[in-house]
């Protein structure tokens, strides 16, 4: 499971001869040793690295990318356009999300989290976000695709206990967006999978009948090629498999309260 996505990302580093891992080193803030270790093993490296090494590398793979909060609308965009192409095809997507999906989100709780997630400088672009996140939304519940979401339990939990970046979520907001959770986890497009396994964070993938496959690290957006597809997908079947509530009505009970299932 975790050797597959290692590969995928290991794409980064494989164009690289050894007498360049000096000077990637150096780009990455690390050690050559450490930068070796990371050649094997890329989902080990911080985000500070990982920034370091596109920027040295110039991004000279089959892949674009978005590397600054200013560009989140260009990022909104590129996504609804993702779906939008799956749902004429009547296709799916498969993800692994934190908490749970976006398209799942009550604009209120869009709005607060944006609010707590980026400086004021760029509160200008919320309602252009808010259009986007809307769209999307809408686009979802109509059920035109199918929606395979493998969702990071652990992340969840920070939710239901408004934890973390929830702390300070009003009750109402909260009472909300949790009964949204739960109400579509009942949509017959929508299948959910709750992750526990006590490894690494789950990374955030999305993956698209269409082809296109999306990694995403914090605020740094990568969109893989088609020849990705079929590796990513790989590896989000490999989490969905290892899931540990893998059942409809567990995965409702998870959402509705945690200790019921025993997480």
């Amino acid at each position: 499971m975790r050797n597959d996505l290692d590969k995928l990302l290991t794409t980064l580093l494989d164009g690289l001869k050894d007498a360049e891992m000096g000077q990637a080193a150096k780009a990455m803030q690390v050690s050559k040793a450490t930068a070796y270790r990371y050649r094997k093993s890329p989902l080990d490296m911080p985000l500070r690295s990982f920034v370091g090494l596109v920027e040295f590398l110039k991004v000279p793979l089959d892949m674009s990318i978005t590397l600054h909060q200013e560009e989140l609308i260009e990022a909104e965009e590129l996504r609804l356009q993702f779906e939008q192409r799956i749902a004429e095809e009547g296709g799916y997507r498969i993800v692994t999300t934190p908490h749970f999906t976006v398209n799942c989100e009550v604009p209120e709780f869009t709005e607060t989290k944006f609010r707590a997630e980026y400086p004021k400088e760029q509160w200008s672009l919320i309602g252009r976000y808010m259009d986007l996140r809307q769209a999307r939304r809408d686009l979802y519940l109509s059920g035109s695709y199918r929606s395979i979401e493998i969702i990071n339990g652990s992340a969840y939990l920070d939710f239901y206990y408004k934890k973390n970046l929830f702390a300070d979520l009003e009750d109402y907001l909260w009472r909300r967006q949790h009964a949204e959770v739960v109400e579509t986890q009942e949509l017959p497009h929508v299948q959910r999978y709750i992750y526990v396994r006590a490894t690494p964070e789950l990374p955030v993938i999305l993956c698209y009948s269409s082809g296109e496959t999306i990694l995403r690290f914090d605020d740094i957006t990568i969109n893989l090629s088609e020849d990705h597809f079929l590796r990513a997908k790989k590896t989000l079947n490999s989490f969905r498999d290892n899931s540990k509530y893998q059942e409809a009505s567990d995965v409702r009970d998870f959402f509705i309260n945690p200790l019921r299932v025993g997480a």
